[in-house]
């Protein structure tokens, strides 16, 4: 008898977690429109949020399965009048809800030129990002006060050497200069490669994983999280990939 209850208990768990699953799957909202179709739609909510025009660079937008409410759609859009990459989201259980990270994009662009990257651009390429303790569209508040995180993404086609690193320590030194709460400084010398481009312009994205995560060579990393560091301090903070 014993038996019997323990496999009837056993068929009706079963019974339930399928029931479970069914229902977890069910309350995602199955989108009807192709990707093509729902990319101009996540296009239109941005350019109407912010009456300027976008133009799309590429999308992410993951197949549904059982954790589908913890996956977001992302599309990458660049603005066209600045040249401002910035990420439209929507979570697969809600997929017409929108939500963007332009506003933080912009303030890191209008914040870039307080850091000379002139040396160190003429190598591979740099991006500041930023995050504001408040957001305000109409009044972008850039100044100390406001400044939540700071976070420099630098990509250097070469191998360290000492006048490349001494060109970081003075951009390093710009941007120590700036107060906000917490400050990064992110820097690959990797091989000259798409991906890496990628890594520095959308970091949002792809910083999910690290340098050496991504196909490409990585000859070494440097990252720093604290200002006002000597430069024999700062160059100790170069690990070699190789």
């Amino acid at each position: 008898m014993n038996i019997i209850k323990k496999s009837i208990c056993i068929i009706l768990i079963t019974l339930m977690a399928i029931g479970a699953c069914g229902c977890m799957k069910t309350n995602v909202l199955n989108r009807k429109e192709s990707d093509a179709d729902y990319s101009e739609l996540m296009l239109n909510y941005i350019s109407n949020k912010y009456d300027k025009k976008f133009s799309i660079i590429e999308a992410f937008f993951p197949n549904e399965g059982l954790d589908s409410t913890m996956k977001v759609n992302t599309l990458v859009v660049q603005e066209n009048e600045t040249g401002i990459i910035a990420n439209v989201y929507a979570a697969l259980a809600n997929p017409y809800e929108y939500s963007d990270n332009y506003i933080d994009s912009r303030a890191g662009y209008l914040l870039k030129n307080r850091i000379n990257t002139l040396g160190i651009d003429k190598y591979g390429k740099s991006k500041l990002y930023v995050s504001l303790v408040e957001e305000d569209y109409e009044n972008i508040d850039i100044s100390d006060e406001n400044l939540n995180k700071l976070t420099l993404l630098v990509n250097i086609n070469k191998k360290p050497t000492d006048d490349i690193l001494k060109e970081l320590f003075c951009v390093y030194e710009d941007l120590s200069q700036i107060d906000s709460k917490y400050t990064f400084m992110i820097v690959g010398f990797t091989e000259e490669s798409e991906i890496f481009t990628k890594y520095v312009t959308n970091y949002a994205h792809y910083g999910k994983k690290g340098w050496k995560d991504y196909s490409g060579k990585v000859y070494a990393t440097l990252e720093i999280s604290e200002r006002g560091l000597s430069y024999s301090d700062f160059i100790n903070n170069c690990k070699k990939c190789e």
